[in-house]
């Protein structure tokens, strides 16, 4: 299934919002006026952003939980100076269909350069004992297949 937008594509008011998010936070709350609402924070590898159920709130809260994935559709806000979803849609998806790093933060920088510039460093090392234990643990390889995905 395709992740659609990222948090950090919400970056201000009145955008349509249609993708999967993790739901980090999850709370059935009342307004002053005793009317259910559902207050969610939800997260991708980008960031993490507020988002309310304020139509259905008791309905939509039955069909998903905290750690669950969800696809949103809504409206994006501004409230108290933030960005906020205004979540007119909401459906659990199963781990099985959502692609895990996209939910993992990562680097912007190339993991390969990266890699090669922490071996060049451990070649600086003046301590021979140090910097044998060091390349021993670079030179692995399940560290170096773990590094690389």
């Amino acid at each position: 299934m395709e992740k659609g937008m990222f948090v950090s594509d919400i970056q201000s008011a009145n955008l349509t919002v249609s993708g999967i998010f993790f739901v980090m936070e999850k709370n059935l709350l009342e307004t002053r006026k005793g009317e259910p609402y559902l207050a969610l924070h939800l997260y991708d590898r980008t960031g993490g952003i507020e988002a309310r159920v304020w139509d259905r709130a008791v309905e939509f809260s039955r069909y998903f939980e905290k750690g669950d994935y969800v696809q949103v559709e809504g409206i994006s806000h501004i409230f108290n100076s933030r960005i906020q979803v205004r979540v007119t849609s909401i459906e659990s998806i199963p781990q099985s269909g959502v692609d895990i790093a996209e939910f993992l933060p990562r680097t912007r920088f190339c993991v390969d350069e990266m890699w090669r510039d922490l071996k060049q460093c451990s070649r600086n090392i003046k301590d021979k004992e140090l910097r044998g234990l060091v390349r021993a643990i670079l030179e692995d390889q399940w560290i170096q297949n773990g590094m690389k995905n």
